[in-house]
């Protein structure tokens, strides 16, 4: 198991009893420029929104800064589940301490019902962590696409320096921006 994904797997205080093979087979289905936010055995139910075909399988659930991705067996074949997060419509995440919490994410074709943590505090950081992909995807996509189409340099600095003012963007995300595009001047 590579070390970011134990890292990750400890600040989310997740179990691994019986499933340290089966994280290491997900990590293998990552792609080049991908990186694990989130990754855990669960369980989830997966409905196909158009005919409200549900089932309900254990698996590895995993979040990266690309996409969505479950891996699981069925009648002894490996399958994997993914969507791209730029297909992600909406996040829900909901429970308590009884009954176990959940996270619920919408795409225009199916909804995935991820069993996670009974712990509110990793319950929230989990959902946070799925909005801040979302949301890292969005600004990152906006920008290049702002950047290629538009030749006004002060104006897009201006755009940038709101994102910072903002705290969408960091300092240092803000001054590369800037440089690439007063390189362009």
């Amino acid at each position: 198991m590579k070390r970011e994904t134990e890292q990750i797997l400890k600040e989310f205080e997740v179990k691994t009893f019986g499933n340290v093979k089966n994280i290491e087979n997900a990590e293998s289905k990552l792609r080049p420029g991908e990186k694990i936010l989130y990754i855990s055995p669960t369980n989830a139910i997966i409905t196909t929104v158009n005919i409200r075909k549900q089932e309900k399988l254990p698996g590895i659930s995993v979040l990266t800064n690309q996409r969505f991705f479950f891996v699981y067996k069925s009648l002894n074949i490996e399958n994997t589940e993914e969507f791209s997060l730029d297909t992600l419509n909406s996040i829900n995440c909901s429970g308590n301490g009884i009954t176990g919490g959940h996270i619920q994410l919408h795409t225009n074709t199916k909804s995935y019902d991820l069993l996670i943590t009974y712990k509110k505090d990793i319950m929230e950081k989990i959902r946070n962590t799925f909005t801040n992909a979302k949301l890292n995807l969005n600004i990152s996509s906006t920008m290049n696409i702002s950047i290629i189409t538009t030749n006004d340099i002060p104006e897009q600095i201006e755009k940038l320096s709101q994102l910072k003012n903002s705290g969408i963007l960091t300092e240092d995300e803000f001054n590369s921006k800037k440089a690439e595009l007063l390189a362009r001047l």
